[in-house]
């Protein structure tokens, strides 16, 4: 299957995510109340899915983001998964300034890995720059 939605089992799960195989690319839709616990379960669920693949790019799109209850350290935990995933690059699309500047906290915290991971308030310019455009 080239293109594969993944949801929750609950209802109204903040964060979704689709995998392209053809792309090569996990899209990741975040929106409404993000939590710690949501952020937390999220990255169990997609790494406990025998169809992901770290080496995938990503596409974050934070753009339907009401409100973040998120601590400095479940960004620095999440930090840490993309550091584990070395190689590939993580695009985060954030055009309000809240989802901005906390998507830029996890850009700073993971500048010395292998990986490349920008935050971009223009969609086209995420996408370009992803190689997705």
């Amino acid at each position: 299957m080239l293109y594969q939605s993944v949801r929750s089992s609950k209802l109204n799960m903040p964060i979704s995510y689709n995998r392209d195989t053809g792309r090569k690319v996990i899209f990741l839709t975040l929106e409404g109340v993000i939590t710690d616990a949501e952020i937390s379960e999220h990255l169990a669920k997609m790494r406990s899915d025998p169809a992901f693949n770290a080496s995938f790019s990503r596409f974050v799109d934070c753009s339907r983001i009401t409100e973040w209850k998120v601590s400095v350290s479940a960004i620095q935990r999440a930090a840490q998964r993309v550091r584990n995933d070395a190689g590939r690059k993580t695009a985060i699309f954030a055009p309000q300034d809240m989802s901005f500047g906390t998507a830029r906290m996890l850009e700073a915290m993971t500048a010395d890995s292998q990986g490349k991971t920008m935050v971009f308030r223009d969609i086209d310019e995420t996408k370009k720059w992803l190689g997705i455009d």
